[in-house]
């Protein structure tokens, strides 16, 4: 697996400054050349700054999965809240939310998202407020492993499915 990002850009008319390549501080302006190419290595990398390597693959991912109109499958462990509602989202939701075991709220509402419900999303134990999957084109039957989540407090909606 790869650790590099690359970005390509262009040199901005005098008249202007460049533009960002990417956002946060990380690389907040291209080099002025006229064509360029930046790679950044979080391995070896000159900045300034400490960068939290997977924090920032997971923005990239959900920036790329946003394009493609695809859930992202790579998110840091750490997230508690998903509010992901009336995205255009399609394609089926990701088994590795299973590893998302600090969640505590998840809205997937309103897309459409087609397979089933992810048996590991029953993993997420720490669930407690609000778990969303209705208006979607999901099939199947619920999985007994979402009975785990015993810590909701507010509500399941599985409606207006197959």
């Amino acid at each position: 697996v790869s650790h590099l990002v690359r970005c390509c850009c262009r040199r901005a008319p005098a008249s202007r400054p460049p533009s960002p390549l990417l956002v946060g501080g990380i690389l907040t302006r291209t080099s002025g050349a006229s064509s360029c190419k930046a790679t950044l290595d979080p391995r070896n990398n000159a900045l300034s700054m400490v960068v939290a390597w997977s924090k920032l693959a997971a923005g990239l991912a959900m920036i790329l999965a946003a394009e493609s109109k695809t859930i992202p499958t790579s998110l840091p462990t750490e997230t508690t809240l998903i509010q992901y509602y009336d995205k255009g989202y399609t394609g089926t939701i990701p088994t590795e939310f299973g590893k998302l075991t600090k969640m505590a709220a998840c809205t997937l509402a309103s897309n459409a998202l087609t397979g089933t419900l992810p048996t590991e999303m029953g993993r997420m134990t720490r669930m407690k407020s609000l778990f969303e999957v209705w208006g979607n084109h999901l099939t199947g039957t619920i999985p007994t492993e979402v009975g785990l989540m015993t810590k909701v407090t507010d509500e399941f909606q599985f409606f207006s499915n197959r």
